[in-house]
């Protein structure tokens, strides 16, 4: 298992929504905003072996309201790239896999934390443990990456435009399998 964190701010200034994500089955790049992301233990394990799947993740994130009105937040694992900032949460809120919570004013009753695990068994109807690559594996140099990936989103949602935002710290603890041992130079 392996995990990866993130300790930021929501903020599209001017607007009522806004929403961050991260991909954690490319566990290579698991940050899209980022690039390159690799989650500590990954590289070490990737210098063994050449291919990587993951198989679940357990997601905790914390968040609290900055701003001076109620806010919305939400977290939803989604199986394509949602993108930063989307204008589309009502999507995301009536998803029967998302979570949501509102959160009070700044100066009060303003923090939460979400808990919830995602399998890409149950999430994506495909077995786990098959120790052969498929759609979810992905090379351990980053490339090939998995060509089949999910998404964890955090949002929020407003009915007044956002000044100071949301703060949240983020992990995703991720269980991955490698295979395929990397063959030593001769």
């Amino acid at each position: 298992m392996l995990r990866y964190n993130k300790t930021s701010y929501l903020s599209n200034v001017g607007v009522v929504y806004s929403n961050a994500r991260w991909e954690p089955t490319f566990a290579y790049d698991i940050d899209p905003t980022v690039g390159s992301t690799a989650m500590p233990g990954f590289t070490e394990l990737g210098a063994l072996y050449t291919k990587y799947r993951v198989d679940s993740f357990v997601v905790k994130c914390s968040v609290v309201n900055k701003e001076t009105f109620p806010v919305c937040v939400y977290v939803c694992p989604v199986n394509f790239d949602p993108g930063a900032n989307t204008a589309n949460y009502q999507n995301y809120l009536s998803n029967r896999d998302s979570k949501k919570k509102y959160l009070g004013v700044s100066t009060g009753n303003a923090q939460h934390v979400f808990h919830q695990r995602v399998s890409v068994a149950s999430f994506a109807g495909s077995a786990t443990a098959t120790h052969i690559a498929d759609y979810y594996s992905g090379g351990t140099s980053g490339t090939p990456a998995p060509a089949n990936n999910l998404f964890y989103m955090l949002g929020s949602i407003a009915d007044a435009v956002g000044v100071s935002g949301v703060d949240y710290t983020l992990d995703i603890d991720v269980t991955i399998e490698f295979f395929e041992l990397a063959s030593p130079s001769s």
